[in-house]
């Protein structure tokens, strides 16, 4: 008896050994096997594996669809109302804006009258309008001046030197050579240019000069003039070489006794421009007056 108990103890402890290294052995073997049949049917029926997958697409696709519809249409109506809240400040900005532009287009024609009427009273003599002739910029080859261009018109077209030459916002220069078909302008940026102007607002007068950069300086103010930043420089007409009230620029900076104007027009990007056929009378320039014998 005691001996049958050994023997079945014995096959007791190496059966389970057994099992543990089948399992250990057949797992691993058993995967890998199934891992490379899989690849191996992947490749052998790849067709029909498309075919799940476009089908399971198909299937998937509407459900998609109808999930992020309703997402699509709350995010549309949020823009919307969003786009309803700007547009309504934007309205309402623009109509304070429209209100001031009212106020300002009766004080304009109220102004008109007003002027109108003094004129009449005192027998004002009005300018004539001045006529243009349009033309393009072309490159300048070198001169005796550094800030100068050329334009592609001449004497037979009714250039003459002394023209003013206006471009988009402003005076840009004066004819200084005339040929048959072509002219030079000299820019109001050139060492060698000059203007009498005003400043407006305080109808201050003072010359214009160039300095060969981007800005201008005005010099012959009077002691009492103290011009602000952002006020605009007109032509003043004096000496009947340029029109009256040209705009040039406006005052950019103060440094000390030097007052700095910047021109209204990038003279660096000139593309069209005006000559403007201005007859003044001969005494604004020479000073003899003509008188009949």
């Amino acid at each position: 008896m005691v001996k049958k108990s050994k023997k079945n103890r014995s096959l007791s402890v190496a059966f389970p050994v057994s099992l543990q290294v089948v399992r250990l052995r057949l797992v691993p073997l058993f995967f890998i096997l199934l891992a490379v049949s899989m690849v191996f049917l992947h490749r052998v029926y790849d067709a029909p594996v498309v075919k799940m997958r476009v089908a399971l697409t198909d299937f998937f696709a509407p459900v998609f669809s109808g999930i992020s519809e309703p997402i699509q249409n709350a995010t549309g109506r949020i823009d919307a109302v969003a786009g309803i809240r700007d547009l309504r400040a934007e309205n309402m900005r623009l109509s304070e804006e429209n209100r001031r532009l009212q106020q300002w287009y009766d004080v304009a024609l109220r102004l008109e009258a007003e002027n109108r009427s003094l004129k009449s009273l005192m027998n004002f003599k009005i300018e004539p309008d001045y006529s243009f002739i349009t033309t393009r910029v072309v490159a300048d080859p070198g001169g005796s001046f550094i800030k100068s261009v050329l334009i592609p018109v001449g004497r037979n077209d009714g250039v003459r030197e002394g023209q003013a030459v206006m471009g988009e916002k402003g005076l840009i220069g004066r004819v200084v050579e005339t040929g048959k078909n072509a002219s030079r302008v000299l820019l109001v940026t050139d060492l060698n240019a000059r203007a009498p102007v005003l400043i407006e607002g305080t109808r201050h007068k003072a010359i214009l000069t160039g300095r060969n950069g981007d800005k201008m300086a005005l010099q012959h103010l009077p002691l009492d003039s103290r011009p602000g930043l952002g006020a605009r420089i007109v032509t003043s007409g004096d000496g009947g070489v340029l029109p009256p009230h040209l705009p040039i620029g406006t005052i950019v900076s103060r440094n000390g006794g030097m007052i700095e104007v910047s021109p209204l027009d990038d003279l660096d990007k000139l593309e069209y421009v005006r000559v403007i056929d201005f007859n003044a009378d001969s005494a604004l320039s020479t000073g003899h007056l003509k008188t009949k014998p």
